[in-house]
């Protein structure tokens, strides 16, 4: 309970000090995600929730997840958002937001600019690797379908007399050494695109962000997603996916359709890699893993990703 009363804390303190209209707190169905959610509405604070969902990537499990966290936390009003050309962004989620008062759920359905689904991009921009077209540890796919709704959140406070966006997120600098060294306090901005963030989690392990959920009575919302996949599905193929017990959990998981896509574009762009490289021995990994599932006869339980509501 202390640890929860603290953190509530920071985020009233935080709000106080910068006193936008709400803070924007993007979710992605995690437990991570859902303990910062619960501590906007623990603090009473008024926020906007943001769920990105990835076309052919975010799995039904992680939707539900979303929506359970929502009911449990009394956010009744939802707005479903679909975006694909960049310079349409902000404003079609000023429109949404326009028509709901905090709390609420921005749920944005999230195409490419072209308007393609994660299959039809990874064929176009190749296996998603760390080392990409975002720079060093943004892959393609968070930065085509995640970064760039996020950035383009409408404004919502000020700082130095220019409108500014700030909110709060759930990356904890303890998931690795990259976030030690980047997220080195708990406050951050980002001038060029006008960002000021709270990361309340920052210091928190993963067991303490789990005791977190129980306290805040959120467990039951995002536990069933991680015992069935070991993860939140929120990208349901991720390149980052390293252990081979969780990559086997993945493709038990996928239906056969999802499966079979998967294997299509893997084995289109294998012979894009050199051996040895990280691509190369990922696709490879990711294939044994599909040859093995396939030599049972799995039924299908339910669509390969939550599928996308009419905007």
């Amino acid at each position: 309970m202390r640890l929860l009363e603290e953190l509530v804390g920071k985020v009233r303190l935080f709000y106080q000090a910068f006193a936008p209209r709400h803070l924007w707190v993007p979710v992605s169905g995690g437990k991570d995600s859902a303990a910062v959610w619960g501590l906007a509405a623990e603090a009473r604070v008024p926020y906007v929730a943001v769920y990105v969902q990835i076309p052919g990537q975010s799995h039904a499990d992680n939707l539900r997840a979303v929506l359970e966290t929502a009911r449990l936390l009394g956010v009744e009003e939802r707005r479903v958002v679909r975006v694909d050309k960049t310079r349409e962004i902000r404003p079609r989620l000023a429109e949404a937001l326009e028509q709901c008062s905090p709390p609420c759920l921005l749920h944005v359905v999230a195409y490419t600019h072209r308007g393609e689904d994660f299959w039809a991009a990874m064929r176009r921009y190749g296996y998603p690797a760390p080392l990409g077209r975002f720079g060093k540890g943004t892959r393609w796919c968070c930065g085509t379908f995640k970064h760039r709704v996020l950035q383009r959140l409408p404004f919502n406070g000020l700082r130095a007399g220019k409108p500014w966006k700030i909110g709060m997120d759930g990356v904890k600098a303890t998931d690795s050494p990259y976030r030690r060294r980047r997220y080195t306090c708990d406050i951050i901005t980002w001038p060029s695109t006008r960002d000021t963030y709270l990361f309340p989690l920052r210091l928190l392990d993963d067991n303490q962000v789990w005791r977190l959920l129980d306290e805040l009575g959120l467990t039951a919302a995002v536990r069933p997603q991680y015992e069935r996949w070991g993860r939140s599905p929120n990208c349901m193929f991720c390149p980052l996916v390293s252990r081979r017990d969780l990559v086997e959990k993945t493709v038990e998981n996928m239906t056969p359709a999802a499966r079979s896509l998967l294997r299509q574009r893997l084995e289109e762009l294998l012979p894009r890699y050199r051996p040895g490289t990280f691509s190369h021995r990922s696709i490879t990994k990711w294939l044994e893993a599909l040859e093995a599932a396939e030599a049972t006869t799995p039924t299908a339980r339910e669509p390969a990703e939550a599928e996308a509501p009419a905007a």
